[in-house]
């Protein structure tokens, strides 16, 4: 059964909000073997609505709308969707008291338990807007509000199982969500590319790539995974879609591992980004950043020769920082970082966008050279990222 899911709003096509609900609805019909073969954004205008409405039941056996059941004047999706079935309105008394129970505002209440008279109820428990669903034929259309805690709430508790019951899928599909680190999303891609066994998606960000494979069958799955981890073993860092932040953190706890950073054109990233997550002080001790030469050398006891004739940006400054946390602290690992953000500052031998990172235990400091091509806030955020991936190697892969 093919399935479609479609979004009601101006707000949507402006690029105003994100539409987070087609990517949750996706995911979840997609683990439950309903295959999500359209996506749709129509504004809100009857018309449109109507004629996208009219398009989507030709192609899909599933429709899922999200958006429009509010009380604006703007909120024409049930009008719409009365309209593609020539059905009329009704008030439905039992649906106003429950909204009563909610707000006294009577407009509000009017324009929400007026419903097409044959649709099917999805109660709201959080809101006010109710759902709706139809089954005409072998297709079905449900209808939900687009305030996306509600929508999960009524599609995870009432609509999904009346729709295993009442179109149950032919196939289950196998899926995984793979995430990696210091790698490129081609290198994967060429990898995969001939597996047809398989499909898959890449995902590629500033936190680096995340993999999502299909399979129809639990082996073709796991043989996958087994190629990924014998040829990506240094990159490939969850198999459950979990964060490099995350990982970082189990790790270090779990081995009961301290951490301290020095971090010069990242400015603190590197730290914010582990700080986010609960639980950072259970094994992170600091981060100094030093964006001085001046504070390189006297807090960080880099030496003053290091820095006028290796400069600020090098393999033997970062190396110089990182043994300097050794000195500050009792860390058993650290990471350092220095490099040129831009726009300015850059030269033929070290551009803007060069950047070092030394990264490892008191015994083991590696550093290693990046060359990122972007603007000031991206090579940032790249230099954070790599220093996460570099430090989850050395953390992982320690005795």
């Amino acid at each position: 059964m093919k399935a479609e899911i479609v979004a009601i709003g101006n707000e949507v096509l402006s690029g105003s909000i994100v539409n987070t609900n087609a990517a949750f609805i996706s995911s979840i019909l997609t683990q439950e073997g309903y295959p999500v073969v359209y996506h749709a954004v129509f504004p809100d205008n009857i018309d449109e609505i109507v004629k996208g409405l009219k398009i989507a039941l030709e192609r899909s056996d599933i429709i899922i709308v999200s958006g429009g059941l509010g009380p604006t004047l703007d909120d024409v999706t049930k009008e719409a969707v009365a309209k593609v079935f020539n059905i009329p309105l009704a008030y439905r008394e039992y649906i106003a008291a429950k909204i009563r129970e909610k707000t006294q505002k009577e407009e509000v209440i009017k324009q929400q338990a007026l419903l097409p008279i044959d649709a099917k109820i999805m109660p709201n428990i959080i809101g006010t807007a109710v759902g709706m669903y139809w089954q005409k034929g072998n297709k079905i259309i449900a209808v939900f509000p687009g305030v996306p805690y509600e929508l999960k709430e009524m599609f995870l508790h009432y609509f999904l199982p009346i729709l295993k019951k009442q179109c149950p899928a032919k196939k289950t599909i196998h899926e995984k969500w793979l995430s990696f680190c210091l790698l490129s999303e081609m290198e994967i891609n060429d990898f995969l590319k001939d597996n047809k066994e398989i499909s898959f998606g890449l995902y590629p960000s500033l936190r680096g790539v995340k993999l999502h494979i299909l399979a129809q069958n639990q082996l073709a799955l796991e043989k996958c995974i087994k190629l990924l981890q014998e040829k990506f073993s240094k990159n490939l860092f969850s198999l459950d879609g979990a964060t490099i932040e995350e990982v970082i953190h189990k790790e270090f706890i779990l081995k009961k591992k301290s951490l301290a950073l020095a971090e010069s054109c990242s400015g603190g990233a590197l730290c914010r980004s582990l700080v986010l997550l609960p639980g950072a002080s259970k094994f992170l001790l600091g981060s100094v950043v030093s964006y001085s030469n001046d504070l390189k050398e006297n807090i960080l006891h880099v030496s003053k020769n290091v820095l006028e004739k290796q400069g600020a940006v090098s393999k033997e400054t970062v190396e110089a920082m990182a043994y300097g946390l050794f000195t500050l602290t009792s860390c058993d690992y650290a990471v350092a970082i220095s490099g040129i953000a831009g726009p300015d500052g850059g030269s033929i031998e070290k551009p803007v966008g060069t950047v070092w990172i030394a990264v490892g235990s008191k015994n083991n400091i590696k550093a290693h050279k990046f060359n990122f091509h972007a603007e000031r806030k991206t090579i940032i955020e790249y230099s954070s990222s790599c220093a996460l991936g570099l430090l989850w190697q050395a953390i992982h892969f320690s005795s």
